[in-house]
């Protein structure tokens, strides 16, 4: 089990990366990159649990949704993109990684980390203003790494015991 979960890491690590690396470049996260990212998520969770996490692509999907509402509201309201698509299809395709109950503390290390990033950039003199854009993939990378690897680990997480 333990090779197995070190496996899934390393697969892990090196999709989140390359979603880093094309998210800074380019401001885009590849719809490929996120295929990759739900396909080996939900490899590694029937290999791990010999079965399909329904509960975990429900909650992703429901992420999704929320989060596309999210986006769109602010497109409307603001006339400009706040979260792009691949942003809100990475979210869907990462929680197959995880269990429903842990996508709440993924969002908010994304979220948080985020926000200090931003303030470190403002402290810095480099702060951005209404029209810079922010790669949010890197977040949601980082977010999803963590998250994932407490619940391996064992490391304290969200999740309700004997759910």
């Amino acid at each position: 089990m333990i090779v197995a979960s070190g496996l899934s890491g390393l697969v892990l690590l090196a999709i989140l990366v390359a979603i880093t690396v094309a998210d800074i470049r380019h401001r885009r996260i590849p719809d490929l990159l996120n295929l990759l990212l739900g396909v080996a998520g939900m490899a590694t969770r029937i290999v791990a649990e010999g079965r399909v996490p329904f509960a975990s692509v429900v909650a992703g999907l429901v992420a999704a949704g929320l989060l596309w509402a999210v986006a769109a509201t602010f497109r409307h309201l603001r006339g400009m993109v706040g979260l792009g698509m691949g942003d809100v299809k990475m979210i869907g395709v990462a929680a197959i990684w995880i269990s429903p109950w842990n996508l709440p503390l993924l969002l908010a290390i994304a979220c948080l980390t985020a926000l200090l990033g931003v303030a470190v950039a403002a402290l810095s003199g480099q702060g951005p203003n209404k029209h810079t854009r922010i790669p949010f993939g890197p977040f949601l990378g980082l977010g999803l790494m963590l998250t994932w690897g407490l619940e391996v680990s064992g490391g304290p997480t969200l999740e309700l015991s004997g759910m």
